[in-house]
């Protein structure tokens, strides 16, 4: 298997069982590495590991919390979510080891549409399916007394979904999902241009504002731009609660009806007319999805990826920004 990284721009550091051969991503809480496991024989295998920052590992607060993240992620177990391997503590840093995913976040593929291609609208409808798969088995997830969770993500955003090299849509991190009991993690408030208005609000969340959340997802995906970010975090949380929301068949003739009637209902700001769970959404679209020509969905958005995942850049925190 070829690396998945720059093997030079990094010193590779023993970890445990682990060594981590390339910082990808910092976050406000964690550092991410391209690792991989330290076996004397046998096949190498890349992972990721996901290391609470050096600066936080005394923090009870922010342990807490991640390791929350990593019980929660450890009940997952579903085609359309990352898993995790394992979970600890090396000395004093803790971590969580997940597989290595190949493969575009829908950030970069929307960063790609804003820049070169529009996703195909015909592709958009598997996406909207599977990630809405995913959703319905955790807010579904129940504990081992048979209790529902009430598990909300909380952070569905472009950069927390990804297809992978197979076409499959993967959902990943719940780095701040809430749960019953702990309805509202003290830290960690997600990303303000995907929230839903209730949760910006800072009010209690259900498995609606993840739908919310979803509508913008898709929308962006589709339109190749952003809905609601702005040039501060103020005027983007006036837009999520009060910015019109363009139909997408406007922006784009060749996208059908009814899927921007879906992703329309999706975005309703009134909780009682958004749709109710990701199940009943997640069965009308693929009742309505048009019938493949040739391959099936599946293949065909494994098929995309394989052609233009190349393409996309390896960092695409942006896409292109709505006229002021």
């Amino acid at each position: 298997m070829p690396a998945p990284f720059d093997k030079t721009a990094f010193e590779p550091e023993p970890f445990g069982k682990f060594v981590l051969l390339q910082l990808i991503a910092t976050g406000g809480m964690a550092d991410i590495f391209v690792a991989q496991a330290r076996r004397p024989h046998g096949r190498r295998r890349y992972l990721v590991i996901k290391r609470l920052r050096r600066e936080l590992a005394d923090d009870p607060c922010f342990v807490e919390l991640f390791l929350h993240e990593a019980k929660v992620t450890a009940l997952l177990n579903h085609p359309n979510i990352v898993p995790i391997y394992d979970f600890g503590r090396v000395d004093r840093h803790y971590f969580i080891a997940m597989p290595w995913v190949r493969g575009p976040t829908l950030a970069e593929i929307i960063a790609t549409g804003a820049t070169d291609r529009l996703f195909p609208s015909g592709l958009a409808w598997e996406v909207a399916i599977q990630a809405l798969e995913a959703l319905d088995y955790a807010h579904s997830l129940k504990d081992a007394k048979g209790r529902a969770l009430g598990l909300v993500h909380r952070d569905i955003s472009p950069g927390n979904l990804m297809i992978d090299a197979e076409g499959k849509v993967r959902l990943l991190d719940f780095g701040i999902a809430s749960t019953r009991g702990r309805p509202h993690p003290s830290l960690g408030r997600g990303k303000l241009a995907y929230m839903s208005p209730e949760q910006c609000r800072e009010e209690p969340v259900d498995k609606r504002s993840d739908l919310f959340a979803v509508g913008i997802v898709l929308w962006e995906l589709l339109a190749g731009q952003s809905l609601f970010h702005r040039e501060s975090a103020a005027a983007t949380m006036v837009a999520v609660n009060e910015a019109p929301i363009p139909l997408l068949h406007e922006l784009r003739p060749d996208i059908p009806k009814n899927l921007s009637g879906f992703i329309d209902h999706l975005l309703k700001r009134p909780l009682q007319h958004r749709p109710q769970d990701a199940n009943l959404i997640g069965c009308l679209l693929r009742m309505a999805q048009p019938p493949a020509r040739g391959q099936a969905w599946g293949e065909q958005l494994r098929s995309y990826i394989k052609a233009h995942s190349r393409n996309h850049p390896p960092q695409a925190s942006r896409v292109r920004r709505p006229p002021q």
